[in-house]
C-alpha cells in the first residue's frame, strides 16, 4: 500500500454481493434451529463461523460454533455472547443477535455477517502502513475498547487478527471470548484491568507502523505476565520519521510500569484523530 489518502484495501469479501453459487453451499453435520448453514467463512482450532440464512427473514447472518466435547469452549462462547450483549450495539464491535443451541447440544452464537479481511491479513500483504491509514483503522478500535472499559470489560486479546476491516461498515473489534469483567458482581480475576488492553493495542499500532512485531510469541493477558516480558524497543528508534506525538503515545502505551503507562484511551483518540484525514475537524 502506498499513500495515506487511499482506504485500506480489503480481501475479496465473503459475500459482498449477497449472491451465492451452488458450490458455495456446503452441508453441515450440525443444524441450528431457524437457520440454514451455508458455508464456513472462518475456522480455527476451537471452532468455525458459518454464513447462515435465517428461515424467517431470509437474512444472512454469521453463526459461530465450537468443537463438540470441549466444555471450556462452551463456557467461553456463552461468555462471549453475554459480554457482547452487555456492550449493546457499538459501531466498532461486532453485533450479536442472540444465542442458540446446535443439534449436538453445543452453543451457537448468532452475529452479524462481516465481509472483508483482518488487519493481520492486510499486514501480511503490505508489511507496514502509512500513519494516516493506521489512524483510520485504529480509531474505531480505540473507541470500541474505551466503550468496553466504561462497562467494566477488558478484551484481553487485542491483536491484528482480532481487528476486522469491513468492506462496507468500517472497522470492528472481534472475539470477546476471553474478555474479563473488572468490577461488579461478575468480576473475574485480580491482576487484569484496562491497561492490559492499552498495552496490547500499543503493540498492534507499533507493528502496523513499522512492520516489526515487537513482542513475538508473547501473549500477555495479566500484569503478572507483563512483569516478566522484555521491554518493547522505543518506537522512536524503530521509526524515527514518525511524528513526536505518535512516538510518545505508543511508547507510553507499551510501558510495563503501571504508574507511567498511558491510563486513558481518550488521549489516544485525541492524538490519532490528528492524522485521520476522514476524521471531522474539532
Amino acid at each position: 500500500m502506498q499513500g495515506g489518502a487511499r482506504k485500506p484495501p480489503s480481501l475479496t469479501d465473503v459475500n459482498a454481493s449477497g449472491a451465492r453459487r451452488a458450490s458455495d453451499v456446503v452441508p453441515s453435520v450440525r443444524t441450528v434451529p431457524g437457520f440454514q448453514l451455508l458455508r464456513v467463512v472462518a475456522q480455527g482450532g476451537t471452532g468455525e463461523v458459518w454464513e447462515a440464512e435465517q428461515h424467517a427473514t431470509g437474512a444472512h447472518l454469521a453463526v459461530k460454533l465450537i468443537h463438540r466435547g470441549e466444555r471450556w469452549l462452551e463456557r467461553r462462547l456463552w461468555r462471549e455472547g453475554r459480554v457482547l450483549r452487555h456492550l449493546k450495539h457499538h459501531p466498532g464491535i461486532v453485533r450479536v443477535y442472540g444465542m442458540s443451541k446446535a443439534s449436538d447440544g453445543t452453543p451457537a452464537l448468532i452475529m452479524e455477517l462481516l465481509a472483508g479481511e483482518s488487519l493481520a491479513e492486510l499486514l501480511r500483504r503490505e508489511h507496514r502502513l502509512p500513519l494516516e491509514v493506521v489512524a483510520r483503522i485504529m480509531l474505531p478500535v480505540v473507541r470500541a475498547l474505551a466503550h468496553a472499559h466504561e462497562h467494566g470489560i477488558v478484551h484481553c486479546r487485542v491483536q491484528p487478527k482480532k481487528v476486522f476491516l469491513c468492506t462496507s461498515d468500517g472497522v470492528k473489534l472481534l472475539d470477546f471470548g476471553v474478555a474479563k469483567f473488572t468490577h461488579g458482581s461478575e468480576r473475574d480475576v485480580i491482576g487484569v484491568d484496562h491497561r492490559i488492553d492499552i498495552y496490547r493495542l500499543g503493540l498492534v499500532m507499533y507493528e502496523a507502523l513499522t512492520g516489526i512485531v515487537p513482542m513475538p510469541a508473547m501473549d500477555v493477558a495479566s500484569w503478572m505476565e507483563l512483569l516478566v516480558t522484555p521491554a518493547v524497543p522505543s518506537l522512536r528508534e524503530a521509526a524515527p520519521a514518525l511524528p513526536t506525538d505518535i512516538h510518545q503515545l505508543i511508547d507510553r502505551m507499551v510501558l510495563r510500569d503501571r504508574a507511567a503507562q498511558l491510563d486513558d484511551l481518550g488521549e489516544a483518540i485525541e492524538v490519532l484523530s490528528r492524522y485521520d484525514d476522514e476524521e471531522p475537524a474539532a
